[in-house]
């Protein structure tokens, strides 16, 4: 009663005091900030008494403003008065981590008086707040400990396989994948060698370890994590591990990301992508769906194997078969089709560009009659895919038929499909194709022709100042090349005429000197 007595006499005080001089404070551009205190507010004067220091011997003494309490906590602010000049301070209390330190002895106080639904929840709130600032090795420390007060019966709280999730979910995400694993193995040996059944891990336990040992690329570890499962789903009688779609589509992950440019495990990837396939439908019963099937054809495409174009697209088919009997979940979407048409791109198959172009007209035919409920409908990266693949390509009528998915893209983004506004690299996969296409063009007029896109590029960049049409070095190049293998009077003139806009650029040829010695020595160092 007494405390409540001064606290009152000293905010009536205030009151007064700052009504009075309230046209200065208005002058002087008064303000309380709100210096936010994390814990219940606890009215006690000592408490939030703070030493201001006065410029001068005759500064009025020091008041304390106590203000109102909010949902976060309680707002203090300082003033400090020396003459007419009034200086507000923001101030956090002195006493702020005892109180945070209150606040949490309160809460693992309820949660060791608890044992029900509320108590569960504060203790995995308490977990995750650890696992956010960090601390992964608190959370771990203080869920054995809670673990330990259960085995004594000094709480009631009893940790289970969730709690042990969210710390190994905290582990896997920190990159300590091994401690993870350490904290499952311990979970194995609580369940079987102590009897806590309540701690076995279940199918979401061992997904957090395959998911990280898949964005890993961890093949390895990802197939003995499943091998487990299914001998403790099978030999052991564990429903509880049995692995699903998850699970599957996390080791599919693994797989692909296992293959390593420049190794030999392209074709083992792929090969063991489509026996998981047939792995999870025979022993798990579990339907493959969409993403099961894309990381499978990814698998193919990145196995660079002369017939990965083609098993590719026989998963599409697989995928569109069961589509039509019903299984909606496994229906190809764009992805699937950019895909197959990416692995055609890369192919070697004599006609191999010509197969993208028929698929990506089928597509076409798709979404007209389908319209939006298609789902297919090709974008900027699927007629980018189709060029790409004509330039690389040896097939004859490959410049025409290159320059004909040009004129469509133009087409379509002037009728109002902004999406497939061509760029300067899709030209320069049109200036390619028409290079290397000596059946429908003669040299001479290959050149020709890429000047004239050259010149387009220039003067749409020069006017709009579109980045994506900014010229290249490559761009000039192509043109050079192309005048370089005509036989024409002016190709010398008409060479020089494109170094001289390449220099007015601020762009170097490949022809310099000094690059092109550079580059000869280290063709001979591979040589060697």
């Amino acid at each position: 009663l007494m405390l409540l007595q001064v606290l009152l006499v000293q905010n009536c005080f205030l009151r007064r005091h700052v009504k009075r001089n309230s046209s200065t404070s208005t002058a002087d551009g008064f303000s309380v900030g709100d210096t936010s205190v994390v814990g219940r507010s606890l009215l006690h004067t000592n408490t939030y008494a703070l030493p201001l220091a006065s410029s001068s011997s005759s500064s009025s003494s020091l008041g304390r403003l106590l203000s109102h309490k909010n949902k976060v906590g309680l707002t203090v602010a300082a003033y400090s008065r020396t003459g007419e000049d009034a200086t507000y301070h923001n101030c956090a209390t002195p006493t702020k981590r005892g109180q945070r330190r209150r606040v949490v002895e309160g809460i693992k106080k309820s949660i060791d008086g608890g044992s029900g639904k509320k108590a569960i929840i504060e203790f995995s709130n308490e977990l995750k707040r650890w696992i956010r600032m960090g601390k992964v090795e608190t959370a771990e420390e203080e869920l054995l400990h809670r673990l330990r007060q259960y085995d004594l019966n000094a709480s009631k709280l009893m940790p289970d396989r969730v709690h042990f999730g969210i710390v190994v979910n905290g582990w896997a995400k920190s990159g300590s994948i091994g401690r993870a694993e350490t904290l499952v193995e311990k979970m194995e040996d609580l369940s079987i060698e102590e009897g806590k059944s309540w701690l076995n891990p279940n199918v979401v336990v061992y997904n957090t370890l395959i998911s990280s040992y898949a964005r890993k690329g961890n093949v390895e570890k990802a197939l003995s994590i499943l091998d487990k499962m299914e001998h403790m789903y099978f030999d052991e009688d564990n429903t509880s591990v049995k692995p699903d779609l998850l699970t599957c589509n996390f080791v599919m992950d693994a797989i692909v990301k296992s293959y390593h440019r420049g190794s030999n495990r392209g074709p083992v990837a792929a090969q063991q992508a489509e026996a998981l396939i047939e792995r999870m439908e025979r022993c798990y019963g579990v339907t493959p769906d969409v993403i099961t099937y894309n990381l499978a054809i990814n698998a193919w495409v990145k196995s660079n194997e002369p017939d990965a174009a083609r098993n590719a697209e026989r998963l599409l088919r697989a995928m569109i078969d069961r589509a039509e009997g019903g299984d909606i979940e496994s229906k190809p979407d764009l992805f699937t089709y950019n895909s197959i048409l990416n692995a055609w791109a890369k192919s070697k198959e004599v006609g191999s560009a010509r197969r993208a172009h028929e698929l990506l007209d089928a597509m076409e035919r798709v979404y007209k009659y389908a319209g939006t409920e298609s789902a297919i409908k090709p974008n900027f990266q699927s007629y980018s895919t189709v060029i790409n693949a004509y330039a690389k390509s040896s097939d004859p009528n490959s410049g025409e038929k290159a320059s004909e998915l040009l004129g469509r893209m133009t087409g379509m983004y002037n009728a109002g499909h902004h999406d497939l506004k061509p760029d300067l690299i899709t030209y320069t996969g049109v200036m390619q194709a028409i290079i290397k296409d000596t059946n429908d063009f003669s040299h001479l007029d290959a050149a020709h022709r890429a000047t004239k896109m050259l010149n387009y590029i220039e003067s749409v960049y020069d006017q709009t100042g579109d980045e994506q049409f900014r010229p290249d070095r490559s761009v000039y190049n192509l043109v050079l090349d192309a005048w370089s293998k005509s036989s024409a009077k002016k190709a010398d003139a008409m060479k020089r005429s494109i170094q001289e806009r390449m220099i007015q650029r601020n762009i170097c040829s490949y022809r310099n000197p000094l690059r092109r010695s550079v580059r000869v020595l280290k063709h001979r160092k591979r040589k060697r």
